[in-house]
């Protein structure tokens, strides 16, 4: 897919979305006392699309109105059980992502955007279109919910049920790597989800 970043970013944060939410539901199991608590069911890597009386649609105007608005979490339970993830790690991630603000787009600097709750880089948009999900529908925050416990899954089917697994969803480069795995720590100890101090945050540049 190739996409003028500048268009890109300025389409949405204009665009008058009515997209659709997504629900289901899976086992839990209870990962190893060396893993981070993470729900270890049945991976599923397809994405499920309700019917339209189960849509949750975002208001445009209010959106435009309130830029810093910030989304309560309805799918954050039935997103992770639907794709076999914690729950709580789902939501710190949201929060680091975005603070919850489903209308949350950033430029980087080297010309990606990242897009939605979950803050999704563009570099996603083309395996994300073989599924019907297009950039604009990220702006909604049940989408973007189950997008992100979707791409949290891959991570943890491919480097496990640990630490390193769940930070992939950032980055697999170890030094980005191990800088998410604080942010998350950090976030689930404000959470109340981990007990212990914070850790100290590295610097952005290795």
């Amino acid at each position: 897919m190739n996409f003028n970043p500048d268009a890109m970013f300025k389409l949405l944060r204009c665009v008058l979305l009515l997209g659709p939410s997504i629900s289901g539901y899976s086992q839990v199991l209870t990962a190893g006392s060396d893993n981070l608590p993470i729900e270890a069911a049945r991976p599923s890597l397809s994405i499920a699309w309700p019917s339209p009386r189960d849509w949750h649609a975002s208001s445009p105007k209010k959106a435009q109105e309130s830029p810093a608005i910030k989304s309560d979490g309805k799918c954050i339970e039935h997103a992770a059980s639907f794709h076999g993830v914690n729950p709580s790690i789902l939501q710190a991630i949201l929060m680091v992502e975005s603070n919850m603000n489903p209308l949350a787009i950033n430029q980087n600097k080297n010309g990606t955007i990242d897009v939605g709750l979950g803050g999704l880089n563009s570099s996603h948009f083309t395996e994300l279109a073989k599924f019907g999900i297009a950039p604009e529908h990220l702006l909604n925050d049940c989408v973007a919910t189950y997008v992100t416990a979707w791409q949290l899954k891959k991570g943890i089917n491919q480097f496990g049920n640990t630490w390193f697994g769940v930070a992939a969803y950032h980055s697999t480069t170890p030094y980005y790597n191990s800088r998410y795995q604080v942010l998350l720590f950090n976030q689930l100890v404000a959470d109340k989800v981990l007990t212990g101090p914070k850790r100290l945050v590295p610097s952005l540049q290795p």
